[in-house]
């Protein structure tokens, strides 16, 4: 049981108070990166293709493997989706 009591030694000093721990994240890319913008506009693609409410402009947008998750716990794949009770987002919000 040498690990356990090593484990066990390890969570002591990270939660001891006035310890620091520090989480590794991946960078996240600038504003002006090529990444950055593309991310960009896929947020609007999808979004601008919700607020549209045509189903097939939905389904153009959303991968094979599209799955989501509503907090009322229903979920949709990529067939069932488009043909879902859409959200209703009134303007583009700031990205």
């Amino acid at each position: 049981m040498p690990i356990v009591a090593l484990i066990a030694a390890v969570g002591a000093v990270a939660l001891a108070p006035g310890s620091a721990v520090t989480i590794a994240t991946a960078a996240e890319p600038s504003s002006g990166s090529a990444a950055h913008l593309q991310g960009v506009e896929a947020v609007r693609a999808w979004i601008g293709a919700v607020m549209s409410g045509d189903p097939d402009t939905i389904r153009a947008v959303l991968a094979p493997e599209f799955q989501i998750m509503r907090a009322d716990g229903s979920g949709y794949d990529a067939a069932g989706y488009p043909a879902s009770q859409l959200p209703i987002i009134a303007a583009m919000p700031d990205i």
